[in-house]
């Protein structure tokens, strides 16, 4: 993961391009990847969450958030990116499958809305409290 992010950095797009595997590397649009790597000034990267991955697995996923600004705005990406190994042999070099864009938002509390008592329990609306 890293080393793509360090790609789109530096334009790296044979590199891209070469890391990308199944439908991914079938869907690689060389010009539009060069084009947003070329526009796009990187700032960061920010690993969420990796899931499996390790040297006896032929699959992995990584959670990431990749800072860049783009026509003067910083911008986050942040996406789930399915990673497997060349027709799943151990010993062959891991090729990026694709994301996992759409995914339910969970939240561990309940949302309060901006008219509702604060929950930190001061007596006031949540906008007027906490909600600053």
């Amino acid at each position: 993961m890293r080393s793509r992010y360090v790609a789109y950095a530096r334009q790296a797009i044979d590199y891209l391009e070469t890391t990308s595997g199944g439908e991914a590397r079938r869907t690689f649009q060389r010009s539009q990847v060069a084009h947003w790597a070329r526009s796009a000034r990187f700032i960061g990267l920010d690993v969420i969450a990796c899931e499996a991955g390790g040297p006896e697995d032929s699959e992995g996923m990584v959670e990431f958030t990749a800072t860049f600004e783009e026509r003067g705005r910083v911008q986050k990406l942040h996406e789930r990116s399915r990673f497997a190994r060349e027709h799943g042999a151990l010993d062959s070099a891991w090729r990026y499958m694709g994301s996992d864009s759409a995914r339910p938002v969970r939240r561990e509390h309940s949302k309060v809305g901006r008219n509702a008592p604060c929950p930190c329990g001061s007596g006031r609306k949540y906008k007027r409290c906490c909600g600053r």
